[in-house]
């Protein structure tokens, strides 16, 4: 990739059914630890490693339902 190339990627917006576990941890604030933590419990992700922040978002709720273990 082109540096231009790599410059209009990174302006775009991030596609929030799609997220990297780094653009996932940017948007949220949720630190790379915390999120890969999350996947090894459980957390959907995708078979491309991208996560659905909807889904997760779901995941997180019934993970966190009677188990505030997993809120660092």
């Amino acid at each position: 990739m082109t540096e231009q190339q790599h410059e209009v990627q990174s302006r775009r917006p991030a596609n929030p059914r799609s997220l990297t576990v780094a653009d996932l941890a940017r948007l949220t604030g949720i630190s790379d630890e915390t999120l890969r933590d999350h996947i090894a419990r459980g957390a959907p992700v995708g078979p491309d490693g991208k996560v659905d922040l909807i889904h997760y978002a779901a995941w997180l709720a019934r993970a966190t339902r009677g188990n505030s273990s997993l809120v660092r």
